[in-house]
């Protein structure tokens, strides 16, 4: 399930029209729009090609209106959650999971010790 908003909308008329089409695109389906939010929800019927979908939808969103901007939230997500495990945590994730696997390999070979011995 993939999620773009509809940046500049001026009424949710726009959004309903833009809904009905790109329900002609066939590389998309489950086309839906929600009034509140101003995002657009859809299935992609291939993992190919995604940007190319977006660039379509772009261009549809264009002919209803020129300001309207398509923003990826999926990406922005996936993005947004990247920039918290590398930058916001300083590496403490890397650096934990490195040390906790020294201490499981180290208490590993002390019980095979202690069993074999």
């Amino acid at each position: 399930m993939k999620e773009i908003m509809l940046k500049g909308l001026d009424s949710p008329c726009q959004g309903e029209i833009i809904e009905n089409e790109l329900k002609s695109l066939k590389e998309i389906r489950n086309v839906k729009f929600d009034v509140t939010t101003q995002t657009l929800t859809f299935n992609l019927n291939s993992f190919r090609g995604y940007s190319t979908t977006l660039q379509n939808i772009q261009n549809i969103v264009n002919t209803v209106e020129d300001k309207i901007q398509v923003v990826d939230c999926t990406k922005e997500y996936y993005e947004a959650v990247f920039i918290i495990l590398t930058r916001g945590l300083d590496y403490t994730f890397v650096i934990a999971s490195l040390v906790l696997g020294w201490c499981g390999l180290i208490v590993g070979l002390a019980l095979w010790m202690l069993y074999y011995l």
